[in-house]
């Protein structure tokens, strides 16, 4: 019965660090080793990133840097959706989908704006820009808070 109990207490004291492959939702608790853990794999930047695919999406983080002062060892993080063919349809279409609404003005023209998590008030930083395949892609990027 202890080690039920135990076990029980257990699950509940330590934090779960699975990094989360969703564009508006992060696990703050992840560490470099986690992602690594989890399938991500070195970018070659002139910064430290741990990326990962999957179909249409590319999630990365970016480590943080010896001259910044983190806790926790990611700094940022980035999702990059290929949407085919972007308009402001679309887009709003699929950040709604997620439970997140656009918190600022913009259009195709002016694609830069920012979207609020509805389930945890989150304030994502979003643009849409044309990749090197000149394939539309939706970039969603957040900064990890510092810890105290």
């Amino acid at each position: 019965m202890n080690l039920i109990l135990g076990g029980f207490l257990l699950r509940f004291l330590i934090k779960d660090r699975t990094p989360i492959f969703h564009p508006f939702d992060v696990n703050f608790n992840i560490s470099e080793k986690n992602l690594i853990d989890n399938g991500y794999f070195s970018i070659p930047e002139d910064v430290s990133l741990l990326g990962k695919r999957i179909g249409d999406t590319l999630i990365y983080y970016q480590l943080h840097a010896e001259y910044m002062y983190q806790s926790n060892e990611v700094y940022w993080r980035n999702c990059e959706i290929r949407i085919a063919k972007a308009d402001s349809v679309k887009v709003v279409e699929f950040i709604e989908k997620h439970d997140c609404y656009i918190i600022s003005k913009w259009n195709m023209e002016n694609p830069r704006f920012f979207v609020r998590n509805g389930k945890n008030n989150m304030i994502y930083d979003c643009s849409i820009y044309k990749d090197t395949e000149f394939k539309d892609v939706l970039s969603i990027s957040l900064f990890f808070p510092k810890e105290d």
